[in-house]
């Protein structure tokens, strides 16, 4: 008798195509973007508030800063097409020391080109883990 078994390798996740009518939201992010379905999430309170119907999509990769994304190009190139309305950026956790000192020199290096773009910046960020809060 043999067993035969396969080995699942988890992808990052490809950018997501513009989902639902309404104000264009694109979020660049990481997996806490993705894993939680945030922009899906954000889409669906909206829409429950019965407040603006959200259009939204999403450039977000395991583990990536914005610096990250700077480098690897997906975000920006989503970002030149132009059409969002607004683009909301998170990375990890502004507790560990290397993020609070590169957000915000990130942040304003992709600020920068949102205005170019005509599109307004907006920010997101998760909650540090216990072991992680700033004192």
């Amino acid at each position: 008798m043999f067993v035969i078994g396969a080995c699942s390798i988890e992808t990052a996740p490809t950018p997501t195509a513009r989902r639902g009518d309404g104000r264009p939201v694109l979020f660049v992010g990481n997996s806490l973007t993705y894993a939680n379905e945030l922009p899906g999430l954000l889409s669906a309170l909206a829409d429950s508030a019965g407040g603006q119907k959200l259009s939204v999509a999403s450039v977000a990769f395991p583990d990536y800063a914005l610096e990250d994304h700077w480098t690897e190009g997906t975000a920006l190139k989503a970002i030149r097409k132009g059409g969002w309305e607004v683009v909301i950026m998170q990375q990890g956790s502004s507790a560990l020391p290397e993020n609070r000192s590169r957000l915000p020199e990130w942040t304003a290096r992709c600020s920068s080109k949102l205005r170019q773009a005509n599109t307004r910046p907006g920010l997101s960020t998760g909650w540090p883990q216990w072991g992680r809060r700033v004192p």
